[in-house]
């Protein structure tokens, strides 16, 4: 869960699991990849500047 802080609007806690977190997040290509995927299948997280599509970030 993320905490109220003042960069609060700027923050997306994205759902991963131990396991998985510590699989990609050393790895840039697999990071990616692994919020690629939210953006495409949970876009209801993300601010509508990001697009899957376009690779905006």
């Amino acid at each position: 869960m993320c905490s109220k802080t003042p960069r609060e609007k700027r923050v997306i806690c994205i759902p991963c699991d131990l396991k998985t977190h510590q699989t990609i997040i050393k790895d840039a290509v697999k990071y990616r990849d692994f919020v690629d995927k939210l953006i495409k299948n949970a876009p209801e997280l993300f601010p509508l500047e990001i697009k899957f599509e376009d690779k905006v970030f």
